[in-house]
C-alpha cells in the first residue's frame, strides 16, 4: 500500500494534467462539512466564482519547525514513524536540517536529554556541533517558496515534483515537434521504467527502461506527442527516419543537473539549491546514523581491551561503511564502552550486519556480545532517498494551495465580485461546455501552470419594471413548473429599462428553461439568458469544502469604482 507521501506526490504531479482542480468560492448560510452529498450540492449551489489551480500554486507542506536555542530535537529513524521535532528550519540561511543525533555519544537511551544550543548552518552533508547534535541539510526554502510559509506550515520539495515552466500544451507540442506539428513520420514508444508484462499466469516478459515497445508509422508529430503525454509507463519519440531501438530516459535529478551545468536554471531557484545539497551530500544507500541503547548494560558488561574498538561490517550490497564503539577510562584504568561512532558512511547499502571479535571484551560471552550489537540501530539511506526526496523523508501529508484573487482582473473578465465569501470547495475535474453540445474536462486545454478565475453564476435579463429592493435567497420558477427555492440573486443592475440579475444556485440546464423570477413575492418575466457559467454544475468531484470562521470581504456591488484589491488565500488539503 502506498504511503501518504507517495499519494501526495502523485496528486501534485497530476495537477493541471490528469487532474484539473477548481476552487469554488461563495456565501452560504449552511454548515459546510467535507465529503458529503449535501455539501457537494451546497458548494455548487452557492458558489459565485471559481479559480483554476495552477501547478505553481500548489506545494507539499509540513509543520513549521524553526530552530530555536534551548529546544530538544528528536533523532530521525528508519525504524519507527518519525514524529515531533526531528527537523528544523534555519530561517537565516533558509536550509531545513534533519536531526541525525541529539547527543555526542549517539545514545538512544540519552535521547531528548540534551538541548540544542548551536544552530546548524553548514551547507552539505553530515556535520556534528559542539552541543552534541548532528544535522543533515535536506533542502532550502528560497525566496520563491516563502509565499507558502505561514505561522503553522512551511513548504517541502523533492526532485519528483520539479517541472519546467509550461505555457500551454500547444507550445509543448511545438517544442517536441521542432515547430512542425503537422509533420508525418514514425512515432516510437519506449518504456519509461523497467516493466514486466504478463505472458501467461506465471510468466512475464521483462522490458528494460528505455527499450522501444513499438513504432507507429505515418503519424502526425502532434499526435505522437499527445498519445502518451504525461504517461507513467511510456515516453514517445518522433522521427521522420528510423527511431533508435533504445532511448535514454532521464530522471528529474538528471534533468536538473543538465540545467545547472548549462546555467539555464537560476541559482536562486529552490531546485538549484536542492541539486547542490544532493550532489554534495550523502551517497545513495549510505549509513546515515548508528544509535546505541546501553540502558540494559552495566559498566562491567562494557569493559573492552582497547580504546574505541572497531566494529566489523558486512553486506551483500553496499561498501565502505565503518564504525566503532567509543570508550572512556574508568578509575581502574579500564576501557568502558559509552557510545558508538560512524567513521565512514559508505554507499549502496540495502543490508548491513555488524560483528566484533569476542576477544575485545573482558567479561561478555558471544551471546551477550550479539545482544550488545543488536542494541545498535542502523539507519540507511535509500536510492533516491533523503537528499532526492525530502517530501517522503519528512513524511509530508498535506498540500497547500496559495491562491491570488485580484479584483480588477476579475472585473475585466466580466466577473461580478461578491461582497464577501464564507466558504470554499475544491472540485476535481468538472465538465466545461464548449458549444455545439460538446463537453470537455475543464482546464484540460491549457498548460498546467495557467490559473484563471471564472464566474459560476447565470446572468439573465428581466423585462422592464421596478427592480427588486435587495439581494438574497429567492424562488425561481422554470417553464416546466419546477421551483428552485434555494437560489440567490448575487448582483442586480439596471440599464435601458431592463434589470439584469446574476443568479447563484441554479442548475445550468434549468437556466435554459427560465420563464419567471419571483423575488419578494413579485414576478418578473425573463427576457433572455445573457450568459451561462463555464463550468457545468454538479459535475466532477467535490473533494474538500470548508466554512470560513469569518467571511472574507472582497468588494461591493459597484465594481467600476472600487479600489484594486489582491486577496491571497492559503488552503491546506490533507491526505
Amino acid at each position: 500500500m502506498a504511503n501518504k507521501s507517495t499519494i501526495l506526490k502523485n496528486y501534485l504531479q497530476d495537477i493541471g494534467t490528469k487532474n484539473q482542480l477548481f476552487f469554488m468560492f461563495g456565501k452560504t448560510p449552511n454548515t459546510i462539512a467535507s465529503n458529503t452529498d449535501e455539501t457537494a450540492i451546497d458548494v455548487w449551489k452557492n458558489s459565485d466564482l471559481s479559480f483554476k489551480v495552477a501547478r505553481k500554486d500548489s506545494i507539499a507542506v509540513i509543520s513549521k519547525i524553526e530552530w530555536s536555542s534551548g529546544n530538544v530535537y528528536n533523532t530521525w529513524s528508519t525504524k519507527t514513524v518519525n514524529t515531533g521535532s526531528y527537523y528544523a528550519w534555519n530561517k537565516v540561511n533558509g536550509i531545513v536540517y534533519l536531526c541525525i543525533s541529539n547527543n555526542g555519544l549517539n545514545r538512544k537511551d540519552l535521547s531528548l536529554s540534551n538541548a540544542s544550543t548551536q544552530i546548524p548552518s553548514h551547507s552539505y552533508g553530515l556535520a556534528s556541533y559542539s552541543d552534541g547534535y548532528t544535522w543533515l541539510p535536506l533542502y532550502k526554502i528560497t525566496a520563491d517558496l516563502l509565499r507558502f510559509v505561514t505561522s503553522s506550515w512551511m513548504p517541502v520539495i523533492s526532485f519528483d515534483d520539479y517541472r519546467l515552466n509550461e505555457t500551454s500544451r500547444y507550445t509543448q507540442a511545438q517544442k517536441f515537434c521542432t515547430n512542425d506539428q503537422s509533420a508525418k513520420g514514425n512515432c516510437a514508444i519506449y518504456f519509461k521504467k523497467t516493466t514486466q508484462i504478463p505472458l501467461t499466469s506465471t510468466t512475464f516478459s521483462t522490458n528494460n527502461k528505455g527499450t522501444k515497445y513499438t513504432t507507429i508509422s505515418d503519424l502526425d508529430c502532434s499526435l505522437c506527442y499527445y498519445l502518451y503525454e504525461g504517461s507513467d509507463s511510456f515516453v514517445t519519440y518522433f522521427s521522420t527516419g528510423t527511431p533508435p531501438t533504445t532511448l535514454s530516459i532521464k530522471d528529474r535529478f538528471d534533468e536538473v543537473s543538465e540545467l545547472v551545468e548549462n546555467k539555464t536554471i537560476s541559482p536562486s531557484s529552490a531546485y538549484y539549491s536542492l541539486y547542490q545539497i544532493a550532489n554534495n551530500g550523502l551517497d545513495d544507500g549510505a549509513l546515515v546514523s548508528a544509535l546505541i541503547d546501553l540502558s540494559n548494560f552495566n559498566e562491567e558488561d562494557l569493559v573492552v581491551t582497547e580504546a574505541n574498538p572497531l566494529i566489523t561490517t558486512s553486506s551483500g550490497t553496499g561498501t565502505g561503511a565503518s564504525l566503532r564503539f567509543t570508550t572512556y577510562v574508568n578509575i581502574d584504568g579500564e576501557y568502558i564502552i559509552n557510545g558508538v561512532e560512524i567513521l565512514n558512511t559508505g554507499s549502496g547499502y540495502r543490508d548491513l550486519t555488524l560483528s566484533i571479535s569476542s576477544s575485545k571484551f573482558v567479561y561478555l560471552n558471544s551471546i551477550e556480545i550479539d545482544s550488545l550489537l543488536q542494541s545498535i540501530e542502523l539507519n540507511l539511506d535509500t536510492i533516491d532517498g533523503l537528499n532526492f526526496d525530502p517530501v517522503s523523508a519528512l513524511g509530508a501529508e498535506n498540500i497547500m494551495f496559495d491562491i491570488r484573487l485580484e479584483t480588477n482582473s476579475m472585473v475585466q473578465d466580466g466577473i461580478v465580485i461578491p461582497d464577501e465569501i464564507n466558504f470554499y470547495g475544491l472540485v476535481e475535474n468538472p465538465i466545461e461546455n464548449i458549444g455545439s453540445g460538446l463537453e470537455i474536462i475543464a482546464g484540460s486545454q491549457y498548460g498546467k501552470d495557467l490559473s484563471y478565475t471564472e464566474p459560476t453564476t447565470t446572468k439573465v435579463e428581466l423585462l422592464s419594471g421596478t427592480p427588486p429592493k435587495n439581494y438574497g435567497r429567492t424562488s425561481i420558477t422554470t417553464t416546466t413548473g419546477k421551483t428552485i427555492t434555494d437560489a440567490s440573486i448575487v448582483n442586480l443592475s439596471s440599464s435601458g429599462g431592463f434589470t439584469r440579475a446574476d443568479l447563484a444556485g441554479i442548475n445550468y440546464d434549468d437556466a435554459q428553461t427560465l420563464q419567471t423570477l419571483t423575488i419578494d413575492s413579485v414576478v418578473y418575466t425573463v427576457k433572455q439568458i445573457i450568459d451561462y457559467p463555464v463550468l457545468k454544475q454538479y459535475t466532477g468531484k467535490v473533494a474538500q469544502s470548508k466554512k470560513l470562521a469569518s467571511p472574507l470581504i472582497l468588494g461591493n456591488a459597484d465594481n467600476d469604482n472600487q479600489n484594486t484589491k489582491i486577496f491571497r488565500i492559503n488552503i491546506v488539503k490533507g491526505f
